[in-house]
């Protein structure tokens, strides 16, 4: 595909879209949206690939949500890969929203004739700031107390620095990556002394081809995901089976946080319409110890491949159930 084209669909992308440590369901939005979870999947398509994630609903047992945006594509010349995803993530305890922007660059290496080795790199910033119901409270209240602060005061809050740096060892059928990252303060020094938030997730994930045999042979396509998520904040453990029969899709997650031995529960259904796949998700969390609650959110992935010399789509590295 054309260079201008590429840059086109990615800056178009983002323009509707302004998380990088949030807590649970935003947690598992992003282990569905892959180059949030590893920059090492930028240009695993081998083409050009826009996702996003809009959050379909707000619940008032819902502490943390957020609505992302990704784009990447594949220079095959160079075998590298660019990309580009941001977002806004909503804090309701700390009464903040987020936004947030990263650049990524993979080198896609081939080590053997069907094996990858995906180093990547990743950068940006994330300013929070406070809800905008504070203006008004600083124009009543702080006035009186604070009279030579500018109204809009307590929105002010530091620019964040995000780097992170990804892994990925990858077949056509299993991949296996590590992405490492920080969060921190601009304004403070490089390594700032209990200011930076660190995290790390190991994942690994199959590709399976399932045939069962019968009066009506049915295909079924499996994608089983592992993913060991670590940070200064929490721990927590996130599996999933991704099915795909004909155009349907559908999965069924869990997520476990080892600190506060919670489990929610994350369902998806979607239709592939070949060129792009819309899916619902919804998760709640169990037991629901009385705050029974279902959180909604909506993903969209356009995929348009590249084209060999006969013209012929490129089949991509990482497939996308």
């Amino acid at each position: 595909m054309l260079a201008p084209l590429r840059i086109s669909l990615i800056f178009f992308s983002l323009l509707p879209g302004l998380s990088s440590f949030a807590q649970y369901f935003s947690d598992i939005q992003e282990y569905n949206q892959l180059l949030l979870m590893n920059p090492s999947y930028t240009g695993t398509t081998f083409g050009t690939r826009i996702h996003a994630n809009v959050f379909g609903q707000r619940s008032a047992f819902t502490s943390t949500y957020t609505n992302t945006i990704s784009a990447d594509f594949y220079l095959e010349d160079e075998q590298i890969g660019l990309g580009v995803y941001g977002g806004v993530r909503n804090n309701a305890d700390k009464n903040t929203f987020s936004l947030w922007g990263q650049g990524a660059y993979s080198k896609i290496l081939k080590i053997k004739s069907n094996q990858y080795f995906i180093p990547s790199i990743s950068a940006g910033f994330e300013q929070p700031l406070k809800n905008i119901s504070l203006f008004v409270y600083d124009i009543i209240v702080r006035r009186s107390t604070e009279p030579h602060q500018p109204p809009g005061y307590s929105m002010q809050q530091p620019l964040r620095t995000t780097l992170k740096t990804g892994f990925l060892l990858a077949t056509y059928d299993w991949n296996i990556g590590l992405s490492a990252g920080a969060n921190w303060d601009i304004t403070q020094s490089i390594f700032p002394e209990g200011d930076m938030i660190f995290r790390a997730i190991i994942h690994a994930e199959k590709f399976i081809t399932y045939y069962h045999r019968g009066l009506l042979s049915k295909k079924y396509y499996l994608k089983p995901r592992f993913i060991i998520d670590y940070s200064t904040e929490r721990m927590q453990v996130y599996s999933d089976l991704n099915i795909q029969r004909f155009n349907w899709l559908g999965s069924i997650g869990i997520l476990h946080n080892l600190e506060n031995n919670r489990t929610r529960i994350a369902l998806s259904a979607g239709y592939d319409f070949e060129s792009f796949k819309l899916n619902y998700h919804a998760s709640s969390q169990f037991p629901a110890d009385g705050n029974f609650e279902v959180i909604h959110s909506f993903s969209l992935r356009l995929t348009i491949p590249e084209l060999n010399k006969k013209y012929q789509p490129i089949y991509p590295l990482v497939r996308d159930l």
